[in-house]
């Protein structure tokens, strides 16, 4: 399943500072990693906390997502299709468990795989997703980047 989940792929550049609860008109995902990656996003949606994904992004590129219904604050996990790097959380105190899945455009809701207060997502699919800082506030950006890597496994 780790394998699996390292199908996903992203990378991060974040300029410091605190996240709120915000409501944004989408957040701009760019991709400067020099390559292809694969990323989910997570958000508070209409019934709590949601993830969704699989997107792709080429080197170069950049596209505007979560444009209707999300909220802040946001979190991102991603990784290399080839599982040569990855972007995820190591335990910060501003980390937060979604499900995941390889289907393309899935949406999960964690409410509906919670068990005995705890995530129990299909095919232990749980995966931690970094926060992403609301800077500046309502205007969610972030730029995939080699230089922000979290793993290199």
């Amino acid at each position: 399943m780790k394998r699996a989940l390292l199908s996903f792929a992203a990378a991060l550049a974040i300029t410091g500072g605190p996240a709120s609860a915000v409501s944004a008109a989408g957040i701009a995902i760019c991709n400067n990693s020099g390559g292809e990656v694969v990323f989910a996003l997570g958000y508070v949606g209409a019934k709590g906390l949601e993830s969704t994904g699989r997107f792709e992004s080429e080197r170069g590129q950049c596209a505007t997502f979560l444009t209707d219904g999300a909220t802040g604050p946001f979190y991102i996990y991603a990784t290399k299709p080839d599982g040569s790097m990855s972007w995820t959380a190591h335990g910060d105190k501003t980390d937060q468990a979604f499900c995941v899945s390889n289907a393309p455009h899935f949406v999960s809701r964690n409410a509906d795989y919670m068990k005995d207060g705890k995530l129990a997502c299909p095919g232990d699919a749980v995966v931690q997703f970094m926060l992403i800082p609301d800077v500046p506030p309502g205007s969610p950006k972030f730029t995939f980047s080699e230089n922000n890597v979290t793993d290199r496994p």
